[in-house]
C-alpha cells in the first residue's frame, strides 16, 4: 500500500488553533516525557493543555522554531532549534498585562497580543518536509515518523520555498473522497459479478459437452 499525502478538503473552524497546510509539508509535534519522540502530522486540530502547552489530540506539543530578535522570521532551522510552544497568560516582562489574543500567519508566525496592546512573538511553527516522503513510517493517529528511507527532516517557514502556507482557523480534512471510492466498490462487484457468471456459463457449457 502506497502512501498518499495529497490536499485534502480545507474545513473553516471558529478555533485560532486550528491549523492546516495548503500545500506540502507537516506540523513538527514532540511527545511529553524524556522519551518523547519528535513526529510529523498534517493534522492541526490543536488546543491548550493545562500547563498552557499548545497540544495535539494525542497530548504531543507542537513544536516551533524561535524567533529571538522579535522580526517574524525563524532565527534557525536545525532540529536542535525545536521548542515547545507555550502561550502565557501575561506579558513576559509585566505580570499585569493580561493576555488578549492570538493570532498565526500564513508562514506559521505565532504571535500574543496583550492588553497593552504590545504584541510578543512566540516562535513560528516548525514545517517539515523530507527527500522522500512516501516512505515515511506510520505511527497511528495521523503521525510519522522519519525513516532511513525517507531521509532526515527539512525544517522552516510556511508559505515559502519547500513549505505550504499555514491556514489558522481552518483544519484539513481526509483527502479520501467516500463518494468515489464507493463508485469503485460497487463497480468492482459488478465486475465480479459478471466473471462469476461467465465462469459459471463456460463451466456449464462444458458439462453438457
Amino acid at each position: 500500500i502506497k502512501q498518499q499525502f495529497t490536499q485534502g478538503t480545507l474545513e473553516t473552524t471558529d478555533k485560532t488553533l486550528d491549523l492546516a497546510v495548503t500545500g506540502e509539508g507537516f506540523f513538527t509535534v514532540k511527545g511529553t516525557g524524556p522519551a518523547g519522540r519528535v513526529a510529523y502530522t498534517r493534522a492541526g486540530a490543536f488546543s491548550v493543555d493545562k500547563d498552557r502547552y499548545v497540544v495535539d489530540t494525542t497530548g504531543s506539543r507542537l513544536q516551533v522554531l524561535p524567533d529571538a530578535d522579535q522580526d517574524g522570521n525563524a532565527d534557525s532551522f536545525t532540529a536542535a532549534s525545536l521548542q515547545d510552544l507555550r502561550i502565557p497568560t501575561v506579558h513576559p516582562t509585566d505580570p499585569t498585562v493580561q493576555l488578549s489574543a492570538v493570532s498565526i500567519s500564513e508562514t506559521g508566525l505565532i504571535s500574543a497580543t496583550f492588553a497593552d496592546g504590545s504584541v510578543v512573538n512566540l516562535g513560528v511553527t516548525a514545517m517539515a518536509n523530507f527527500p522522500a516522503q512516501d516512505v515515511l513510517k506510520q505511527m497511528g493517529d495521523a503521525h510519522w515518523i522519519a525513516t532511513g528511507s525517507s531521509g532526515a527532516a527539512i525544517y522552516g517557514e510556511g508559505n515559502s520555498g519547500l513549505y505550504g502556507a499555514v491556514r489558522s482557523g481552518t483544519l484539513e480534512r481526509s483527502n479520501v473522497d467516500i463518494t468515489e471510492e464507493l463508485v469503485a466498490l460497487i463497480s468492482a462487484q459488478r465486475n465480479f459479478q459478471a466473471n462469476a457468471k461467465a465462469i459459471e456459463t463456460a463451466t456449464t457449457m462444458t458439462q453438457t459437452i
